[in-house]
């Protein structure tokens, strides 16, 4: 029972800390991006466009992600999935 109590408090306390550094690592995103506190570990990209992953984790991300109708390219950049051809080197 102890060990349960322990275990509980531990995992509120990471979760706790998870959610603050969120909050405080809120960074500018840049254009055509929007931050998200709990955003998807599985995003698409260009370069899993035609064979997006089948399963993904429920776990939360919190970074800058693609404005919806976008998707990151090869370099970073998100734009509309018909540009996904296209290199920038």
């Amino acid at each position: 029972m102890k060990q349960t109590i322990i275990f509980v408090l531990f995992m509120f306390t990471l979760k706790l800390s998870v959610c603050l550094n969120s909050i405080t690592d809120q960074q500018a995103c840049r254009r055509g991006e929007v931050f998200q506190s709990c955003g998807t570990a599985c995003e698409t990209t260009c370069a899993n466009i035609h064979n997006p992953p089948r399963y993904c984790t429920y776990q939360c991300i919190s970074k800058c992600f693609c404005r919806q109708g976008l998707i990151r390219n090869f370099n970073g950049v998100c734009v509309p999935p018909t540009l996904c051809g296209r290199r920038r080197g």
